[in-house]
């Protein structure tokens, strides 16, 4: 979430961007570590074949201090905020499995994702701060892209499976960007 920034951070703190263009502090870089948690339903062709529709909920935080001062001699004051950025991707994709056990698995496909971020502004030369989330509601923040994912089951009982999953999302808005990793515990349930 360091948005083509490199994050800075001194004392596990980011530190705050400073845009000299605009004379002001910019609070809205995450860290590129967060959590991540989800569900598929998925609708098997055949054992190798199958079309899945998932829904994967990230959130990263960034934790910031500092105190700058407005060119009107305010000082502000950010001690220890915590700002965060959720993502929430709707995801359609073809899966294959990779080998005979069928136990490894790729899958190819569409997403959309809705996120809200949250994020401060410090404008020194304008005396003002502005705090806000934006959002789909109130900033119409939604994009499509693709998924490229990859699972491993290692452990089964019964009609229960237990495994590994990673999944790569890329949006259309800028490609070369991945937008989010994700590498989670999977539990599987065949009906």
């Amino acid at each position: 979430m360091n948005y083509d920034e490199k994050v800075i951070k001194e004392n596990g703190v980011i530190i705050p961007l400073y845009n000299e263009i605009f004379d002001q502090f910019e609070l809205y870089q995450k860290n590129f570590i967060g959590t991540s948690g989800g569900f598929t339903i998925t609708y098997n062709f055949n054992p190798r074949n199958a079309i899945a529709f998932s829904f994967d909920r990230n959130m990263n935080y960034g934790k910031y201090n500092g105190s700058p001062t407005l060119s009107n001699g305010t000082p502000i004051f950010i001690d220890d905020i915590v700002l965060r950025q959720r993502n929430h991707f709707y995801s359609l994709t073809y899966r294959r499995s990779l080998n005979k056990k069928n136990n490894l698995y790729a899958s190819l496909g569409i997403n959309y994702l809705r996120h809200n971020q949250a994020e401060i502004k410090i404008a020194i030369s304008d005396n003002f701060v502005e705090i806000r989330e934006r959002g789909f509601k109130n900033s119409g923040f939604e994009e499509g892209g693709f998924v490229l994912g990859l699972e491993k089951y290692l452990y089964q009982s019964g009609q229960f499976e237990l495994g590994i999953q990673s999944k790569l999302f890329l949006l259309t808005s800028n490609p070369d960007l991945i937008e989010t990793i994700t590498l989670t515990p999977v539990l599987r349930f065949k009906f």
